[in-house]
């Protein structure tokens, strides 16, 4: 039984030291930010993932879900990983001892802006390639302040569920996000959203931290990227194509 609970430890203990590659592992645990960002996204079209797309709950084997939940437990207090680690452990039934550090917390959170922003950029590339609806396109309907962005709607969202249990509020969150993100373009675009709509006490620290890089006051500033970063226009997606199948043409002709 130790042995079983070990190699899962040993599992989680892996991921925890690669970065990027968390994820994968706890998708197949039940802990999915791509399909999570897809409901937010649509939330009168919950996502359903593919019956192969996770690990049985519970596993089959006598023990075997057992000691997978013994593993999720100790790894609650991974720094890492720990917030996937609770996450998995109540979607498979199971409960926490205790909470997961304030870092974890971060870490989560990012991932989940970051999946929200390339739900949003391949909403957008499926609409253009969609026939409007016999009834238009949809009305503004002001939530949290953002009009009908719905990707600002579930960004502020997912910030606002997690900044209300976070100690030292918002401000506080915003300065532990920046320092798990590294830079990522996807969570400076969702602290700049972050700094447009949250009141000033959150919006000075989201402003700040979604500088990409620190500069001199007098440089010019640098567009944010459109991979990862702000959500493509229709016009874009269709000059972007245009320009593709341009190029491709002139390959044909030669």
């Amino acid at each position: 039984a130790g042995e079983r609970e070990r190699r899962w430890l040993d599992l989680l203990a892996a991921c925890a030291a690669s970065p990027g590659q968390h994820q994968t592992v706890f998708e197949l645990l039940g802990v999915d930010t791509n399909g999570w960002a897809r409901q937010r996204l649509a939330p009168g079209r919950p996502y359903q993932a593919a019956p192969d797309d996770a690990l049985p709950s519970p596993l089959p084997g006598p023990g075997t879900e057992e000691h997978l939940l013994a593993a999720l437990r100790e790894a609650v207090a991974d720094p890492t990983i720990g917030a996937y680690a609770l996450a998995a452990l109540r979607s498979r039934g199971g409960q926490g001892e205790v909470e997961p550090p304030l870092r974890a917390r971060a870490v989560l959170l990012r991932d989940r802006l970051v999946s929200l922003q390339l739900a949003a950029f391949w909403s957008t590339l499926l609409a253009d390639e969609m026939p409007p609806g016999p009834d238009g396109p949809p009305e503004a309907d002001g939530r949290a302040g953002t009009g009908d962005d719905p990707l600002e709607r579930a960004t502020l969202a997912a910030f606002d569920e997690e900044a209300a249990g976070w100690p030292g509020g918002g401000a506080a969150l915003v300065g532990m996000l920046r320092d798990v993100s590294a830079g990522r373009s996807a969570v400076l675009v969702g602290l700049a959203t972050i700094a447009r709509h949250r009141p000033d006490a959150v919006a000075q620290p989201a402003r700040q931290a979604a500088e990409p890089a620190s500069r001199p006051a007098d440089a010019p500033v640098r567009p944010m990227p459109s991979v990862g970063g702000r959500t493509p226009s229709r016009r874009d997606v269709a000059r972007r194509r245009a320009r593709a199948n341009g190029s491709g043409g002139r390959k044909g002709r030669g």
